[in-house]
């Protein structure tokens, strides 16, 4: 893989870490007004399907068109979504949550455990070190050690799901792109289908009537859906062309410390030793699997027979 390529992609990744790491602020404030976990999640499926529409309308229709194969995968990822996001939103509400954040920070593990069977992706060293670094990171960062009350088996079956679904995601997204789908249409797709399946149990209704109940609700439910929605997504599925969805979901554990960074400032939250010991080999592992593919074994791919 080229160098530049690599570093460009793995730089939009970690933007879009980022980005989520602003996500709980937009939350906290549409919680307030009213607004359930599903009715954001549909308001946001919503508004990516409509703009991401618009965007193929206007630069290529004939994006719209895909094989059956390739529109029941785009299907498929878009249920295992709504798995993924549901069981996360349960987690949080069966353990705690530094816990459910860890537990679904898990998706690197099982990313390289189905990518090893589907793409032939095998861990080079490095990103092996990086792996078993940044997760350490991850669990200093969100102050599980801190105590932890006695924690619901159930809840950690369920955190544990969600690390398992939103890996499936993420590999399904990679699946679509080695097939030539593009970017809009993975997501355009991916978001219908979201929209669709969850608009029943929405309440409809009352979801539109918070949703437009003032300028800063109007406000957040549109930044719920183009800044911490659209622009992320995109960036991510672009960025699967050029890495392995391993790499990928290292660099992604960024947003666990940003989480914690936005929750000090915002929040008056603890941010203590471990904390920024954390936040340290999070970010060393990031910088190693973002070495120089001539500085370490740079083939992921088994060889053929």
């Amino acid at each position: 893989m080229d160098d530049i390529r690599k570093y460009v992609s793995i730089s939009l990744i970690a933007a879009a870490s980022i980005i989520w790491g602003f996500l709980g602020l937009c939350i906290r404030e549409l919680s307030a007004a009213g607004l359930s976990s599903l009715q954001m999640f549909e308001l946001r499926s919503i508004i990516c399907t409509v703009l991401i529409g618009i965007m193929i309308l206007v630069k290529d229709r004939s994006l719209f068109k895909l094989n059956k194969s390739d529109l029941k995968l785009l299907m498929m990822i878009g249920i295992v979504k709504i798995a993924a996001d549901t069981c996360y939103f349960q987690a949080q509400l069966m353990v705690d949550l530094s816990l459910a954040a860890v537990l679904e920070n898990t998706e690197p593990y099982f990313v390289a455990i189905i990518s090893y069977f589907l793409f032939k992706e095998r861990l080079t060293g490095i990103q092996k070190s990086s792996l078993v670094i940044a997760f350490v990171g991850c669990i200093l960062v969100s102050g599980v050690f801190n105590g932890v009350d006695a924690t619901d088996p159930l809840g950690i079956l369920v955190g544990l799901i969600s690390g398992l679904t939103f890996a499936v995601y993420t590999v399904g997204v990679k699946d679509a792109t080695e097939r030539g789908c593009a970017s809009s249409a993975i997501l355009f797709y991916i978001f219908l289908v979201c929209s669709v399946c969850t608009f029943p149990f929405s309440d409809p209704v009352t979801m539109f009537e918070i949703s437009f109940s003032s300028i800063d609700v109007v406000a957040n439910v549109l930044l719920l859906g183009i800044v911490f929605t659209l622009i992320p997504y995109y960036m991510h599925a672009l960025c699967l062309k050029d890495l392995t969805a391993t790499t990928s979901s290292i660099v992604l554990f960024l947003e666990v410390v940003m989480c914690a960074i936005v929750g000090y400032i915002f929040y008056g939250e603890m941010l203590d030793v471990f904390n920024l010991v954390g936040m340290a080999f999070v970010f060393i592992g990031i910088v190693m699997i973002n070495k120089p593919a001539h500085q370490h074994q740079s083939d992921d791919k088994l060889p053929s027979d």
